[in-house]
């Protein structure tokens, strides 16, 4: 599922930049699009590996690991 998104997204920036090959500018909707595509995306790997934290060893490893992918959402969202 993650490569269908992945692969998605860059279908997505290749037409934005067929476009600005062909006028020279990069149309705000387009580019607002794959902004969005890209949150998305990013939100979900982080999430993903969100999961995957229950499977460490000790509870300081899970918390700190929890610590540092909530703050990598924030990250996700302050990039776009």
């Amino acid at each position: 599922m993650l490569d269908d998104e992945v692969a998605a997204g860059i279908l997505a920036a290749k037409r934005v930049q067929q476009r600005f090959q062909k006028s020279h500018r990069i149309d705000p909707g387009d580019f607002k699009d794959v902004l969005q595509k890209f949150q998305g995306t990013a939100h979900e790997v982080v999430s993903l590996l969100d999961e995957q934290i229950d499977g460490l060893g000790s509870k300081e490893d899970k918390d700190l690991s929890k610590r540092f992918l909530n703050h990598a959402h924030e990250v996700v969202d302050l990039a776009v």
